[in-house]
This record gives C-alpha cells, structure tokens and sequence, in this order.
C-alpha cells in the first residue's frame, strides 16, 4: 500500500468519524470525478451533463460516508460506482424513456497517473471554490441531502422554511455549481 494510499484511507476514516475538513480534502481529490463521469454518457439534448455532475457529488459525498476498505474495492473504484449511480438514478427520473441512450463509458475510471494527479489538482480547486461560492442555507440544505435527507417536505422540517425555500436552495446552488464549472471548465 503507498503512502498516498494509507493517507487516503486515514482520511476517509477521519471524515466517517465526523471530521469536516478530511471530508472536504476528499471531496477537493475526487470531485472533478463527477463531472468526468456525466461526461462519459451519450445524453439526449434535454439533458446537461453538468446538472448531472453537480448531483454526482452527492455520490461522492455518499461514497465517502460509505466506504469500507475491507469491502474488496478500492476508494476511487467504489466513489466512481456511487457517481454513476446517483447519475444514473436521475437519468431515469428526468428521462425514463431515453434509457438506450445512456451508453455509458467506464474509462474514467482508469486514469493514467499524470491524469490522476490533473484530476486530484482540479478537486481540490473544485471543492475550495463549492465551499465559497456557496452561502450558509445552501450549504446546510446540500448537507442534508447528502446526508439521504432527499424530501423537500423532510429537508423544510429539519430547517425549519418552507418547501419552496428547499426547492429555491438546491435549483441556486446547483446553478451556482454549474456556473463554476462552466468558468473554470
């Protein structure tokens, strides 16, 4: 196991156990993940890859409060399943009938090592700059849907606001991320 390895899983475990800022240095390695993956579908014109990124984060961030090292894959294996899988999940929703066109590249998820070390550069930029373009509601919102939190009438309850202030939160912060991503790649 290399030392980039042993550093990951200590982060992983540091973030399980409620360490905010192990979690965000995860997030900062593996967040351009997201994007590279809702890349890799084939999607119908009504459908932006970019709205599909912003909610692979959540399968980052559900990757990251899942692993298990001791499951038989490693970190990057399992986060690129989580991604796909929430990606895929909102495909279906948003598209039932275009499921033939989700022709989906796994590539990504073998990266030669000078592509690895791009993509941990581009996540740490990524996740610094969520963090700050991001105000204190969104942020609180992103976290409960993160945290499986995903009913609006759920979401409102625990924040005490309306639903429609839930709906307002995540349509302005997934506009917020996507304009990030549209600056800067």
């Amino acid at each position: 196991m290399t030392l980039d390895e042993v550093d990951e899983l200590q982060l992983i475990k540091n973030a399980q156990g409620g360490d905010e800022r192990a979690e965000d240095e995860l997030l900062r390695r593996y967040i351009p993940l997201a994007k590279i993956i809702a890349h890799s579908f084939n999607l119908p014109d009504a459908l932006d890859a970019d709205d599909l990124a912003s909610g692979g984060m959540l399968g980052l961030v559900r990757a990251i409060r899942s692993y298990d090292p001791n499951g038989g894959a490693a970190f990057k294996t399992y986060a690129c399943r989580c991604i796909r899988n929430i990606i895929l999940d909102a495909l279906r929703h948003a598209a039932p009938n275009e499921e033939e066109a989700l022709d989906e590249n796994s590539a990504f998820c073998d990266l030669d090592p000078e592509a690895q070390y791009i993509e941990k550069e581009n996540m740490q930029w990524l996740t610094s700059s969520i963090a700050n373009t991001l105000n204190e509601s969104e942020l609180e919102v992103l976290e409960l849907y993160l945290d499986d939190v995903t009913s609006y009438d759920d979401i409102s309850s625990k924040l005490g606001v309306t639903r429609k202030k839930v709906d307002n939160l995540l349509y302005g912060l997934r506009k917020k991320i996507r304009k990030l991503l549209d600056e800067n790649y």
